[in-house]
């Protein structure tokens, strides 16, 4: 905290006596000047601590999360390396399982693709047979138009005669 010794010496000093007044004057004034130089001097020196305090909290701060980074990052490849060691010992057995299992799969979809043939074989040979009754048609109607024509065209040609006398 800040004192005044100043305006408190100048209250108290009568104006008579002025050489010892400003010597007086003076002596507290620069009094207050060195208690003034002095407190800003400390809240310097307390503003640079609490500051390289802060700073150091946050180096160690930042250090140990750094540390504890690493710790993560190795306790990580630990269990990696561990993994890619059980994966090693079970290879073998994954293998088969694996393949016993791509092998399940291929036989689903060899029976699915057969399906489908069949389906596709069915509707086909129903197509076919439709088109083979179409041909048929068209040709029974193709023969009717040719003999109806050429009857047509017999009895353009046809002669009636009528018998006289008889």
């Amino acid at each position: 905290s800040l004192s005044l010794p100043l305006s408190l010496s100048l209250s108290y000093l009568p104006p008579s006596h002025t050489r010892t007044h400003s010597y007086r004057l003076s002596l507290t004034f620069h009094q207050l000047e060195t208690a003034v130089k002095e407190q800003v001097d400390r809240l310097k020196a307390d503003l640079e601590r609490t500051f390289q305090d802060e700073a150091a909290s946050l180096r160690q701060s930042s250090a140990e999360e750094l540390r504890l980074e690493r710790e993560k990052r190795m306790y990580a490849e630990k269990m990696l390396k561990s993994q890619q060691d059980l994966n090693e010992r079970d290879s073998s057995k994954l293998a088969l399982r694996h393949l016993e299992k791509l092998e399940e799969e291929q036989r689903n979809e060899i029976s699915r693709l057969n399906r489908e043939i069949d389906r596709i074989t069915c509707i086909y040979e129903k197509k076919i047979s439709v088109l083979q009754a179409t041909m048929l048609n068209l040709k029974n109607e193709l023969f009717l138009r040719n003999k109806l024509q050429r009857q047509g065209t017999m009895l353009h040609q046809a002669a009636v005669t009528y018998a006289t006398g008889m």
